[in-house]
């Protein structure tokens, strides 16, 4: 991918990548990038294998030394032991593990659930008196002695 981006040179370590989406400055002296990929991972980014590419630089150079073969293996030079589920107990008898202290909110509590979203609420229609919000058994409208058509 970075064969196909256009490279601007602004100084001797610094260069502007065009890309179509993303547009990067790399500066390959200090090994940072306008996208902060190569700063964070320190590994270089599409930006920088671009401005490799054109001062004909080996990226391999560019990369951190914790990527390399030396530091894996020195990682795992220690002896590591495993640890067994005994040792897990132990651990685990000495310390309580108790919830976390809270406090319930105050006033009443909810009598109804909070909608989801997208879900709506079915409006109540009273069949005594028409109207809206409640039904025939909680109506407190007055009971009409002549019906009405």
């Amino acid at each position: 991918m970075s064969q196909r981006l256009n490279v601007q040179p602004i100084s001797h370590s610094e260069y502007y990548v065009r890309d179509g989406d993303q547009d990067g400055q790399v500066d390959l002296q200090n090994k940072t990038c306008s996208c902060r990929v190569f700063d964070l991972d320190q590994l270089p980014c599409v930006h920088a294998l671009a401005a490799c590419r054109v001062r004909n630089i080996s990226f391999n150079s560019l990369c951190s030394p914790y990527y390399t073969n030396e530091a894996l293996m020195l990682a795992y030079a220690e002896a590591i032991y495993p640890v067994t589920i005994e040792d897990q107990r132990k651990v685990s008898e000495n310390n309580v593990l108790l919830p976390p202290a809270t406090r319930r909110q105050g006033g009443r509590s909810r009598q109804r659930r909070i909608p989801s979203s997208g879900e709506t609420i079915a409006v109540r229609i009273c069949s005594r008196c028409r109207q809206r919000g409640h039904n025939r058994q909680t109506c407190k409208e007055p009971i009409a002695l002549t019906p009405t058509s």
